[in-house]
């Protein structure tokens, strides 16, 4: 059964990983504080450990100039990992956000891009059904758009599962600070379909829409959530000196966990702002 493979992977991990040990434990000691913004709730968390990801270029110039850290060849040969389908691999993150944070690369390099590959994301929360699989677009918070993965985290952290239970189709700004579209099903088919027409909805000339998306199951019904993007970061992370606040917002900050790697920033942001940050980023549905 592959959930308890990927349990297994993390235990070994654990014993065997210095680098992967210390950063969960290391998770323990996290600052974080619950804000309520007109009865949505968003947790802060203080991680500077993060501050690669929030700062990570993503140019093309940048991207060819780094060797790829989800290839096989570049990793580290302590990273073991679980073979899902025969083209993707199932990796411990070795800098997590929350427990039990997994990274879910495609073998083959090939780039960040979902249309293709949202069947394997539902084939994913089906078999991992203690988890939230997700997807940061090439152009909103994936720190390698160049190579093809998903992330997965355990069910019962993320806000968002718990915002949606009682809505029946869409989230807007209005009453939940950022835009949120979902699916729930119990047919693939269907939500790939659905999918591909909200897809459809949202393309420009671009790669692919801005979009995060998180799919789960739960006795083998599927849920799909979308958050519509229409900017990667928001104005505050290029303002200069005491101005700045470095947010540069992917999936898990959208689903209401927003990660702060500056102390100042955790300590000194208001809801006013943690408002505008998620106004300035999201799309309108």
């Amino acid at each position: 059964m592959l959930q308890n493979q990927v349990y297994q992977l993390y235990d070994n991990q654990l014993k065997n990983w210095d680098t992967f040990r210390e950063n969960v434990n290391n998770l323990r000691t996290l600052k974080t504080r619950i804000v309520n913004i007109n009865g949505t709730k968003i947790t802060l968390q203080f991680n500077p450990k993060r501050i690669v990801s929030s700062g990570s270029k993503i140019d093309k110039k940048s991207l060819s100039e780094r060797p790829c850290f989800l290839c096989k060849k570049n990793r580290p040969e302590v990273q073991e990992r679980v073979i899902f389908n025969q083209d993707f691999e199932i990796l411990v993150n070795p800098y997590p956000i929350i427990p039990y944070h997994f990274t879910i690369p495609k073998i083959n390099h090939e780039d960040q891009q979902i249309l293709p590959n949202i069947g394997t994301m539902i084939d994913l929360a089906l078999e991992l059904e203690d988890f939230n699989i997700f997807y940061n677009g090439p152009q909103c918070g994936a720190s390698a758009p160049d190579h093809m993965h998903f992330q997965a985290v355990k069910k019962g952290i993320l806000p968002l599962e718990n915002d949606i239970k009682n809505i029946h189709n869409s989230f807007n700004k209005a009453d939940y600070l950022r835009s949120c579209i979902f699916i729930k099903d119990n047919d693939k088919k269907m939500i790939i379909n659905t999918f591909n027409n909200i897809y459809d909805q949202f393309k420009t000339e671009e790669c692919e829409p801005k979009m995060n998306i998180f799919c789960w199951s739960e006795q083998k019904e599927i849920t799909i959530c979308i958050f519509p993007r229409k900017a990667h970061r928001p104005s505050y992370y290029f303002e200069k000196g005491e101005k700045q606040i470095l947010v540069s917002p992917g999936a898990i900050d959208m689903a209401g966990i927003l990660i702060l790697p500056q102390e100042k920033d955790f300590n000194n942001i208001t809801e006013k702002i943690i408002q505008d940050i998620y106004t300035q980023v999201s799309a309108e549905i």
